[in-house]
């Protein structure tokens, strides 16, 4: 046994000699080792002296082994373009004041990605990498980092980062604002880097990338729809074939209601509108019908707004967006339909849901003031005295709801100017202090004031 172990460790201690040659001798026909390294030990040495400065973000020191290794051990590890960008990164920001070699250490950090891409492959991962940076250090060179994250976009496909996915679509936006791209190109981009997102935000490794995938969308949309691409000529032409062709599905026509909702003059076309209705039929509920409404107010068709708020009322649940639904309708009964009658009805509601809310009461006292020439009688003081009335809703408005003070007192003291005088209350013998019933489609009592 002693002589086996005396053999065995006879041999190793061969081994060790040979390799020790070996690596003085340089193993040139290795290419992992580059054409013109020395040995295994020193791409090992090289390599932790960087890995440990450069942990310790001691750039200045980490420059010189890394540099070796670089040059003589290209692919002793993946390491050495991680480290790489790390220290070149490192110079970049602590010689941002010497523009030249700020610039030179910029282009060294383009040439280590290439390197990675050359030796560990992985193009799609490295060229977003690469983009980004180029994106942060030299914005002008919008073409080149457009290429950069194009490429990575293509290869990685849904597998994209997030990161990778917002900078292509600023970088289009800014090409589209230089007049370097069609409108039309950059609404492709967005829809293609939305499903993207959408399908990163489902299908996540965890519950925080999926999070930074449906932030990422948000920074997505707000890119896109400031570009100044998103047009309502550039959407529709679009999304019009689209909606032809799978008029039903209801994803789609929502992806067109919001992004042509927020293009300029987009909820005025005939497109958005008919879209629109056609969600509807698709799936009513009390915001769709609100927000059909808002666009026929826009388009000043009221007696079709009115009829949609009349089904969002119908269906919905909320006390506080009920109630508003019934004020705005009676507001554009008053001032747009010349309906006081219905103005008030609706404001009644209104106030049935929330007491508290003053506006509805300043609703009825506008539509009572409104009425004095049509509600003016010669057998009586109703055109007058509908001001009384009026300036009893605006009392009443400052007292159930304090928020609406400075409104309700400004029209009463607007309105109490026209109250009726001595002379035409006496001739009906009215005193001041008497009860007095406004007739008219009004019907409601008062006190006599001059």
């Amino acid at each position: 046994m002693k002589t086996l172990a005396k053999s065995i460790l006879t041999l190793m201690i061969g081994m060790v000699l040979a390799g020790q040659a070996q690596a003085q001798a340089g193993i040139a026909d290795n290419p992992k080792y580059g054409p013109n390294s020395l040995s295994r030990v020193e791409c090992a040495k090289n390599l932790s002296l960087t890995d440990q400065y450069t942990k310790q973000k001691n750039y200045k020191d980490s420059i010189g082994p890394w540099r070796w290794t670089y040059e003589n051990c290209p692919q002793e590890s993946k390491n050495i373009y991680l480290d790489g960008v790390k220290i070149m990164k490192g110079f970049v920001k602590t010689n941002k004041k010497d523009e030249a070699l700020k610039e030179a250490y910029i282009d060294t950090l383009m040439m280590v990605y290439d390197k990675r891409i050359e030796y560990y492959k992985q193009e799609g991962n490295v060229r977003g990498r690469q983009g980004i940076d180029l994106l942060r250090y030299r914005k002008h060179e919008l073409e080149k980092i457009n290429g950069y994250l194009t490429k990575s976009i293509e290869l990685q496909k849904n597998k994209s980062a997030d990161a990778v996915i917002v900078s292509h679509m600023q970088v289009n936006a800014h090409l589209f604002k230089q007049q370097k791209l069609e409108a039309a190109k950059v609404i492709d981009i967005f829809i293609s880097s939305s499903e993207t997102l959408d399908y990163r935000a489902l299908n996540g490794k965890s519950s925080k990338s999926k999070d930074r995938s449906v932030k990422a969308k948000i920074s997505l949309e707000k890119i896109f729809t400031e570009s100044g691409a998103a047009t309502k000529e550039a959407l529709t032409a679009v999304y019009q074939p689209q909606f032809e062709a799978t008029p039903n599905d209801v994803e789609l026509l929502k992806k067109i209601i919001q992004f042509l909702g927020k293009a300029d003059g987009g909820s005025e076309t005939e497109f958005y509108i008919n879209v629109t209705e056609t969600l509807i039929a698709l799936e009513p509920s009390a915001k769709a019908f609100s927000d059909a409404a808002e666009m026929f107010l826009k388009r000043q068709e009221f007696k079709k707004a009115i009829g949609y708020y009349d089904k969002a009322i119908e269906l919905e649940a909320d006390t506080t967006r009920k109630a508003n639904y019934y004020y705005t309708v009676g507001y554009y009964y008053n001032i747009k339909m010349n309906n006081p009658q219905k103005a008030r009805s609706y404001a009644k509601k209104a106030i049935e849901l929330k007491p508290d809310w003053g506006k509805p009461y300043i609703l009825i006292g506008l539509a009572y003031a409104g009425s004095s020439k049509t509600c003016k009688n010669g057998d009586n003081v109703d055109g007058p005295a509908v001001f009384w009335v009026a300036v009893d809703m605006f009392v009443k408005a400052k007292k159930v709801d304090p928020s609406v003070e400075a409104e309700a007192d400004g029209h009463i003291a607007t309105y109490s100017k026209y109250y009726p005088n001595n002379e035409e209350a006496f001739f009906f013998g009215i005193k001041k202090g008497d009860k007095y019933k406004v007739g008219c489609w009004i019907n409601a009592t008062t006190t006599a004031r001059f």
